[in-house]
């Protein structure tokens, strides 16, 4: 098989969107149900903003594959020339839906993983670092989403071949739409890339073993996976241009957009899932990491470090480099010092 599915020409790629979006749909419900039961269960008892951010992020990439499966049911993933006439107006709609849906909930998911950074670190060039980089991800996200909802106007057109016909110089050109989603794509892998590297500079200021602080870093990195899985989506959207069979070969390009947001939520997720084995395997991670622990008292940890989260630890001005070895790691693993 090639790169990008091309041992199914001569049939359809409709059955991708399903096989990809529900799968995806159940496994990030499982993450997110997770992760809310390690906040509430085993750390601070309240969800936090990156939290509430998460959730919705997740909530709006389940309805980008409900709007993938429903282009996959009127025809995208068959041949231009198969698809029925009548489900050109459904399959156009459901479409633009894709693209409005990718861009609000790859901005929640992304802002959700920078507000997590930011409640670990209190240090102000961190912070603003932090800052810039959400304002980088809001600004762009606002950008592409007004452009992809006026690419026609009124939008209506985008679902109306006749009068897109008809009236040509109301819609943008294909050549220039294209053109946008290079950029965008571009400009995505390098927020993608600078969310990976961001935290990388914070856990290397740790008062911690360089084993740990790699550990650490290695966890952190886990979000390589969206950054890989952001890369292949670029890469179709590329390949579009060159297709003239432009309904055929988008059932991959749409596949690779959900994708990479579960991506990003899963990776995002992986210090709850740290947590919640430790809680549960108390005696293998004790273990592991030297201590004699019970798990009493790594929940008493977890509520030390909740309160310097919330200003009553004198040490918590100067960040998480205040802390000692075990609490730093802890704070990081532990929801972000909550």
């Amino acid at each position: 098989m090639l790169w990008h599915a091309r041992a199914f020409e001569h049939g359809t790629k409709q059955v991708s969107m399903f096989s990809v979006g529900i799968p995806f749909i159940l496994v990030s419900i499982a993450v997110v149900s997770v992760r809310i039961h390690v906040v509430l269960h085993l750390l601070s008892k309240n969800l936090a903003i990156d939290d509430y951010f998460m959730v919705i992020g997740t909530f709006f990439t389940i309805c980008l594959s409900v709007a993938n499966m429903i282009c996959g049911w009127y025809g995208v993933g068959m041949h231009t020339l198969d698809i029925p006439p009548e489900n050109l107006v459904p399959m156009l709609k459901a479409n633009l839906a894709t693209r409005l849906l990718y861009v609000v909930a790859i901005c929640f998911v992304k802002l959700s993983i920078l507000l997590f950074y930011l409640n670990i670190e209190r240090r102000r060039a961190w912070r603003w670092t932090g800052y810039f980089l959400m304002a980088f991800v809001l600004a762009l996200s606002l950008a592409t989403f007004f452009v992809l909802l006026f690419v026609c106007v009124p939008p209506s057109l985008f679902w109306n071949p006749v009068e897109q016909a008809l009236h040509p110089e109301k819609c943008m050109k294909q050549s220039t739409q294209q053109a946008f989603f290079e950029l965008n794509g571009v400009l995505n892998i390098v927020q993608d890339v600078s969310i990976i590297i961001f935290p990388i500079g914070m856990i290397w200021n740790l008062k911690m073993s360089i084993r740990r602080k790699i550990g650490l870093a290695a966890l952190f990195s886990v979000g390589l996976v969206a950054v890989a899985a952001g890369s292949v989506r670029f890469y179709y959207v590329l390949s579009l241009a060159k297709e003239a069979d432009l309904w055929y070969y988008m059932a991959d390009s749409l596949n690779w957009c959900s994708i990479e947001i579960y991506a990003g939520i899963i990776a995002s997720s992986a210090a709850t899932f740290n947590k919640l084995v430790k809680e549960y395997l108390p005696k293998k991670w004790s273990g592991s990491y030297g201590s004699s622990a019970t798990p009493r008292h790594n929940y008493q940890s977890a509520e030390q470090i909740k309160m310097r989260s919330h200003g009553t630890h004198s040490s918590r001005k100067h960040g998480i480099i205040g802390l000692t070895e075990n609490d730093s790691e802890e704070a990081i693993v532990s929801k972000g010092g909550r």
